[in-house]
């Protein structure tokens, strides 16, 4: 079993000086992207917190970063860049971990619409959206560090998007090399909270013909109350169709939000220490799952308390 981090929004609690919302192009189109450029030592303490927690595997901090041409007003090459950076050397100070490039899907570009059921856009046009965007990384970044081991498509919704992901891996992995260097998963939303919805793309999911291209494949930024199911469900698929596959799941923490379906409220009550426990204790029981082939993390409102309690309750099961 291997940990990994927590959400992005817990940035937040490093930060000195805390922008307002929106104050700037960069932070309105970047999200929590935008501050390792403006708060590059907040982030890496951010990272750090989690290698300290027992995560074994950091994200960058890039989810909602799209291709250069997509804002040519702001510094996309930038961003990437020191996103990267402050990843990287996070692990090199800890001398432990590895680095998983964050690739939100193609959705989050229209207004956080990561829970549409429906596909936005056709195959093609997610197919571009990929391919461009891992263009830029290997343009910007050169030779790719040795620290990043993984690629990250996360917050996928519909079977178009993963099917134009799995076809990007296969028939680029010659023409852009950081495909050829790291391993890829692919983690779905569900919006929906439908277990048969997803039983439906992902039954299609591996039985495509590039699934091989596949390292691991499961959930993240869903609801705690239906991550265990959900995995339980996905780990019978991949046993029945002897697929060697790891599973991916990292839910985000059940408050702020309707857990179920993900959908932020500000309803809800602040977390305690009971969350952050009864949280871990939820998580740990899926890690026996697959052989024990499994990466566990947190999504959003997650900390590296929850990490490190996960840490505690996994790995002395």
């Amino acid at each position: 079993m291997l940990l990994l981090d927590g959400g992005s929004t817990s940035i937040f609690n490093f930060l000195t000086e805390p922008e307002p919302e929106h104050s700037s192009p960069l932070l309105s189109r970047l999200w929590t992207a935008s501050y390792s450029q403006s708060s590059p030592a907040a982030v890496q303490k951010w990272h750090k917190s989690y290698l300290r927690a027992g995560s074994d595997i950091i994200t960058t901090n890039t989810y909602q970063i799209p291709p250069a041409s997509y804002y040519p007003d702001i510094d996309i090459p930038g961003a990437m860049q020191s996103s990267v950076q402050a990843a990287v050397s996070a692990v090199k100070q800890h001398r432990k971990g590895s680095v998983a490039l964050s690739l939100g899907t193609r959705n989050s570009i229209v207004g956080k619409r990561e829970y549409d059921t429906a596909p936005l856009f056709s195959v093609d046009e997610y197919y571009r959206f990929h391919q461009e965007r891992l263009e830029d990384y290997q343009t910007y970044l050169g030779e790719l560090p040795e620290e990043i081991k993984y690629l990250a498509f996360e917050t996928v919704s519909s079977f178009e998007e993963a099917d134009a992901i799995l076809s990007l891996l296969a028939t680029e992995r010659h023409t852009i090399p950081i495909i050829q260097q790291t391993k890829a998963w692919i983690t779905f939303s569900v919006g929906d909270a439908s277990l048969s919805r997803m039983s439906n793309i992902l039954s299609k999911l591996l039985e495509n013909p590039n699934i091989n291209r596949l390292w691991g494949v499961g959930f993240n930024c869903v609801g705690i109350d239906i991550v265990g199911d959900l995995a339980r469900e996905l780990e019978r698929m991949i046993r029945e169709r002897n697929a060697n596959l790891w599973l991916v799941l990292y839910p985000d923490a059940g408050m702020f939000y309707d857990k179920t379906t993900a959908q932020f409220t500000d309803k809800a009550r602040p977390l305690e220490e009971e969350d952050v426990k009864n949280w871990a204790s939820e998580i740990a029981e899926i890690g026996a799952l697959n052989g024990g082939k499994v990466v566990l993390g947190g999504c959003c409102n997650t900390d590296d308390r929850f990490i490190a309690e996960l840490a505690q309750k996994a790995r002395s099961r």
